[in-house]
């Protein structure tokens, strides 16, 4: 679902290949997860167990179905596109030798809060998607009533591109500048409304958490030659060597 921009209709037979071979799977996973849990036997403390477990809480009720979108969700979403998000963060600080420090004096700390507007705001100007796209489901007029007044026919694909609104000059200060002390709002990693993204409450403490372990390292840097530059399979970083000099 992320890559299969153009339908290729290989790549959607593979994505069904696997979903036949994981939904059942899932399926039954789930049923007997609930089966021990009702049976009172000692069970880990995973996040399947814990979506089962509010099942009992008619607030926080997902029905089977629900539960495996979920798993399946995370399955998709936890791995190549966090791994990327600190890959491409971690990158730009190495480009900005004076908030490397002040990133690393906080993680030292255990600033937290320091620490995560800096990761935030280095992911910024290289983020996970440049852009959203979405079928227009119905006709809209997009920014009505100003110069930019525009008519979106109905069953139009359409790019909201993130990456330019987090620099857009007539919302974000100094649009250009590397600051950490942003309003939360001109981040827009995690998509907006009905399509905000479902990981956003993990991603905002795995990925800085797992970057606080790396950004401890003292002496981080670049490996020298190509091995110390991103390097890609298709959207996802595939390779990318860092140095150090020691803990601390």
């Amino acid at each position: 679902i992320f890559i299969n921009l153009g339908n290729d209709p290989k790549v959607r037979a593979t994505a069904e290949g696997a979903a036949a071979e994981l939904n059942p799977y899932l399926d039954q996973l789930i049923v007997s997860r609930r089966e021990t849990i009702d049976s009172g036997k000692a069970v880990g403390d995973d996040v399947l167990t814990r979506l089962v477990r509010l099942q009992a809480d008619p607030s926080t009720h997902l029905d089977a179905l629900g539960i495996r979108r979920c798993i399946t969700g995370i399955i998709i979403g936890a791995v190549d596109t966090t791994s990327k998000s600190i890959t491409q963060a971690v990158n730009q600080l190495l480009e900005r030798p004076d908030h490397l420090k002040a990133a690393h004096e906080a993680a030292l700390a255990d600033d937290d809060e320091t620490f995560e507007r800096y990761i935030f705001e280095a992911l910024r100007f290289d983020p996970q998607n440049d852009f959203l796209y979405r079928i227009c489901e119905r006709p809209y007029t997009l920014a009505k009533g100003t110069s930019r007044e525009t008519e979106i026919p109905k069953g139009s694909f359409v790019i909201a591109a993130t990456l330019s609104g987090m620099f857009d000059p007539d919302i974000v200060d100094a649009p250009q500048e590397f600051l950490v002390d942003r309003p939360p709002e001109i981040y827009m990693f995690n998509g907006h409304a009905l399509h905000t993204c479902f990981g956003q409450h993990i991603n905002q403490v795995q990925i800085p958490a797992v970057s606080k372990a790396l950004l401890k390292l003292s002496g981080l840097r670049r490996a020298d030659g190509a091995d110390g530059q991103i390097r890609y399979d298709g959207p996802f970083p595939d390779g990318f060597t860092v140095t150090f000099d020691g803990v601390g």
